[in-house]
């Protein structure tokens, strides 16, 4: 059989190459490249080398698949080959690959022009079996280029057809055959006359899905089956395509006689019957895929927005609307249950309620033991239907509706409910899916909120009691500022804390606990009260850094660590001991403006076993103010990098700080002026001057 011509366009490029580089490939392809040989080149080994590992990988391909040289002798045949064939792959190696034709010399004449015009062809093929019959292939042939494009060899991809054209003849001799199959088909057939465009035949499948009846169909042009403004368009596709004689499958729309677009997947292919050559197009309807590909669409939507956030009236919302579009819905509401009643939290479209009303738990008509069986319900003549509130669907026109109860184990949560004025709707199985896995959804949604809530609730009593320092102390000025990573985030392991000692002494601490949530927050709940015990106890800094570091290690994981800086001032003398343990170090800004940063002590605590730390002493004087800060200050992410200890440093300097209880939220307005207002990490700042006692 001939082929038809390949769809590749010509390459202006290849044919060069392909001349320029054929006698080199040849002569160095001359012996197989798979076995070493005694003496071979560099660019014969890599070949060899490259072409092994190609073999390895077409070995188990379900196609046949043969690699040759330039002049198209067999290198290589994968096991698949044989079946085909009937030849081993041994038994090809070194044959030409049109002893294989069924017509001499077809390949010179059909395959390799085109080969050397675009460096590939595919076609149909009638070739021998090693038993002597005669049987076509469908091949598919290309060039394979080393890295720098040079050609190194083809290969050749095949596939028996035998049984395909055996089915397409045996149709062809039978058109009572062909019309119980065209009848019986699934799919709309349309079958055309190639040369005039017009409709000889379609089968049943075809009148519904164009909304035609078959005698009006039969005579009209192809293109009327499609929208006018696509035909101009499609009429192109189909006349390249004719043109070619290749099978084609493709996306398109159909025009129904309603006036509604349809898509369609269409898979069209030539053929010959009684000499006049038809094409043969298989039209499915793709309305259920493409609707099912939406409602998935959709769903990683609602699905993206309700896990973004944990606040349950951001779920609501955002959910009620964008599902009510998707499933097509006229209205949508969305109850929360109260006790023994359904409060409505959002509506989308018409809703006779209004948001908030209290509404009793049977008014509803909710679906029975609706917490033992959480399935959605769709209800498609709400009018004649026993579980619908018959009084309340006349009353506002209700004419279908989909309830999807929102129940988290056994215990009901809420209730979405999609209704439909406008026609009465057959809900599909893609839909019922949507509203399933919609309702799971959101009820991990609702839950996951509920939860966060709580916890909230335990992290903002935790987080006060983290940040409670006396509102005045004596001979002292202080001020303090707490910002969390986020809005949502109330408790953290940063923590700062001021303490009397008595005797004009005061305890002064500021600390940051590795890790987030719950678990940090006692942690740091933990050390905050040891710190405080030992210092009532009279321990020095350096002593109770060593002692905490014993607790650390036993109430965390090795993971954890603490920074934490630890001071006692001497309010009467202005003498500052501490001591620094990895903490970030403090910055004193003198009377006169100058900057004092303090020395650091020892490494943080949770990491040795054993600490030896040593106590400082700086002395306060009179209008010097101490600034204490956490790692999330100066790590904070600004345009251009981190805030940096340089840049803080330069700022307490360059600014006129008229007093100590001014200057955390000095710097916090510096942090938002250049990073903005949302920080990834935790921030403490906790300043201090000493007063004159008069």
């Amino acid at each position: 059989m001939n082929k038809k011509k390949s769809n590749k366009q010509p390459a202006d490029s290849a044919q060069t190459t392909v001349h320029a580089s054929a006698s080199a490939l040849d002569e160095t392809l001359s012996n197989s490249p798979i076995a070493p040989q005694q003496s071979e080149t560099s660019e014969q080994t890599w070949f060899r080398e490259k072409l092994t590992f190609i073999a390895q990988t077409f070995e188990s391909a379900p196609e046949g698949i043969q690699i040759t040289n330039l002049s198209g002798h067999i290198l290589y045949a994968n096991k698949a080959i044989e079946k085909i064939y009937g030849f081993s792959p041994e038994e090809q190696i070194g044959k030409h690959v049109g002893e294989m034709n069924e017509e001499p010399g077809f390949a010179e004449k059909n395959i390799i022009p085109s080969i050397r015009e675009t460096g590939h062809w595919e076609g149909e093929v009638s070739v021998k079996h090693k038993d002597g019959r005669i049987f076509p292939i469908w091949l598919t042939t290309s060039v394979v280029k080393d890295d720098e494009g040079e050609p190194l060899a083809m290969t050749g991809i095949s596939r028996d057809i035998s049984e395909k054209k055996q089915a397409e003849a045996a149709l062809l001799e039978s058109e009572e055959k062909y019309r119980m199959l065209m009848d019986l088909a699934n799919d709309a057939i349309f079958v055309a006359d190639a040369e005039t465009g017009l409709l000889v035949e379609t089968n049943q499948k075809g009148s519904e899905l164009i909304g035609r009846p078959i005698s009006e169909i039969i005579g009209m042009h192809q293109s009327e089956l499609h929208p006018p403004d696509k035909a101009e368009e499609y009429r192109k596709i189909f006349m390249e395509y004719v043109g070619k004689g290749q099978g084609v499958t493709l996306e398109l729309f159909v025009r129904h006689s309603s006036g509604r677009d349809i898509p369609v997947e269409i898979s069209a292919s030539v053929f010959k019957l009684r000499e006049k050559v038809l094409i043969k197009g298989i039209f499915r309807d793709l309305t259920t895929r493409k609707r099912a590909r939406k409602l998935s669409d959709n769903l990683n939507e609602i699905n993206s927005i309700i896990n973004s956030t944990l606040k349950i009236g951001e779920i609501v919302s955002a959910t009620v609307s964008t599902s009510a579009t998707a499933i097509g819905a006229d209205s949508a509401a969305f109850f929360l249950l109260d006790g023994d009643h359904w409060v409505l939290e959002q509506v989308h479209g018409p809703s006779p309620h209004s948001l908030g009303t209290r509404i009793p738990y049977e008014i509803l008509n909710p679906p029975a033991r609706m917490a033992d069986n959480p399935e959605p319900v769709g209800i498609s003549d709400a009018l004649h239907d026993d579980r619908v509130n018959e009084e309340l669907a006349k009353k506002i026109g209700l004419k279908s509706l989909l309830l999807i109860p929102l129940v988290s184990n056994k215990r009901i949560l809420g209730l979405l409910a999609f209704r439909y004025f406008a026609n009465q709707v057959e809900f599909s199985p893609e839909e019922m899916d949507f509203a399933t896995k919609l309702g799971s959804a959101i009820t991990m949604a609702l839950n996951n909120a509920r939860l966060f809530s709580e916890q909230q609730e335990i992290a903002r009593v935790l987080q006060e009691s983290l940040l409670v320092i006396p509102e005045k102390l004596p001979l002292v000025d202080f001020g303090h500022i707490y910002r969390s990573a986020a809005k949502a985030a109330l408790v953290g392991g940063d923590f700062y804390d001021l303490f009397d000692l008595q005797g004009g002494r005061l305890g002064v601490v500021i600390g940051d606990v590795s890790g987030k949530g719950l678990g940090a927050a006692a942690l740091t709940s933990i050390l905050k009260h040891t710190i405080r015990s030992y210092a009532y106890e009279g321990h020095g800094p350096a002593s109770i850094i060593s002692k905490t570091n014993i607790v650390t290690l036993k109430e965390t994981d090795s993971s954890a660590f603490v920074t934490v800086f630890v001071g006692i001032l001497d309010t009467r003398s202005g003498v500052l001991t501490y001591c620094c343990a990895g903490h970030p170090l403090p910055i004193i800004k003198k009377k006169n403006g100058d900057i004092d940063i303090l020395d650091t002590s020892c490494t943080a605590l949770g990491v040795l076993e054993f600490l030896d730390p040593l106590d400082n002493q700086k002395r306060l004087a009179i209008g010097d103010i101490l600034t204490l800060y956490t790692d999330g200050v100066i790590e904070a992410r600004c345009e251009g990098g981190m805030f940096g200890e340089d840049h803080l440093i330069d700022f307490i300097r360059s600014v006129t700080l008229t007093s100590s209880s001014v200057v955390p939220q000095t710097i916090m307005d510096e942090l938002n002026r250049r990073c903005g207002c949302e920080f990834s990490d935790d921030m403490a700042i906790l300043s201090l001057s000493l007063q004159d006692d008069s």
